[in-house]
């Protein structure tokens, strides 16, 4: 999508977008965005009426609501506006929903079980994100193609349950850990046994394993999310020093080469692209390196590329 690109390209570049109002955005990105992902223009109904109030885009396919979208000025805090636009979706029945100021855009399944935040599944930013995936998203989540054939649905909800999943496992995993060891269930103890039999050839009594498991209680107990928070906010020491050595390996790297995030996360072997992401925006809000647009040395795409700063290129440590 080319001109989708174009047109991404053209909003990230305007150094005025902050003081647009709403109407701006409405008429500047929103709708110029929806004409490029292939909505006709009698197909997305401003204003449309939900009881005595309104949503200011609903985009329709054979005259039926398919996505409600609700805008708000650029820059505009979107936390205060999630009940509006998914109270709007519930009651209408509509399947997919976005609040955006234009820059940021929350995606939303509003019929799904859960409080507002949980029925979150995706957030494109304009400003921050790298082009590419912008573009790749805004089709795969809102094109008229992708919408007509319940692709998006699909899609959302396959992205949604995957941070579900990823939430059990970091919240409700540990608590369900903490119980089997703090209350060892006797199933838990008799494979303990037999596994130290078929070791040893000596079956353990019951009593002695549990023994086992007591003392070592404590060390095997797994942080609640509270204590972990906890434990951040009056020890960083360790995470500090983490950071510190990966903006160290960045930095080493681009003393030598420009490259984007995702080369940089390669040559790294970082996990996620969005470690590098992270790490390569702190390292430009320090004035250590530079993040501009172009073409990138490596992999030959058009992408947010990294560089030293000038000031910092004879090397530098954040």
């Amino acid at each position: 999508m080319q001109a989708l690109d174009d047109c991404i390209k053209e909003i990230r570049n305007d150094s005025n977008i902050s003081t647009w109002n709403e109407a701006q955005a409405k008429e500047w990105i929103i709708r110029p965005i929806l004409d490029l992902l292939s909505w006709e223009r009698r197909e997305i109904i401003p204003e449309y009426g939900v009881e005595t109030q309104s949503v200011d885009y609903a985009l329709q396919i054979n005259g039926e609501n398919e996505v409600f979208i609700e805008a708000k000025r650029p820059r505009e805090n979107l936390e205060n506006h999630q009940k509006q636009i998914l109270d709007y979706s519930f009651k209408e029945g509509v399947e997919l929903a976005i609040l955006t100021n234009g820059i940021t855009w929350w995606f939303y399944l509003p019929l799904q079980k859960g409080p507002w935040n949980d029925r979150k599944f995706y957030t494109i930013d304009i400003s921050e994100h790298e082009i590419e995936d912008i573009v790749d998203k805004f089709g795969l989540l809102l094109s008229r193609q992708n919408i007509a054939s319940g692709e998006a649905v699909q899609h959302a909800e396959s992205i949604l349950q995957s941070h579900q999943i990823e939430k059990i496992v970091r919240e409700d995993l540990p608590k369900a850990w903490n119980k089997v060891i703090t209350n060892p269930d006797p199933l838990l103890v008799e494979l303990l046994a037999k596994t130290v039999e078929k070791e040893c050839s000596f079956k353990l009594e019951s009593d002695e394993i549990l023994r086992f498991i007591r003392s070592h209680h404590e060390r095997w107990l797994l942080s609640s999310k509270l204590e972990q928070k906890d434990s951040k906010k009056h020890s960083l020491s360790y995470n500090d020093n983490q950071n510190g050595d990966n903006e160290s390996k960045i930095l080493r790297v681009l003393q030598s080469k420009i490259c984007c995030d995702d080369c940089l996360s390669d040559h790294l072997a970082f996990n996620h692209r969005q470690q590098a992401n992270g790490l390569a925006l702190k390292l430009m809000k320090k004035g250590i390196i530079v993040r501009e647009e172009d073409k990138c040395p490596i992999c030959h795409k058009n992408k947010l590329l990294n560089r030293i700063a000038d000031e910092h290129a004879a090397g530098s440590s954040p």
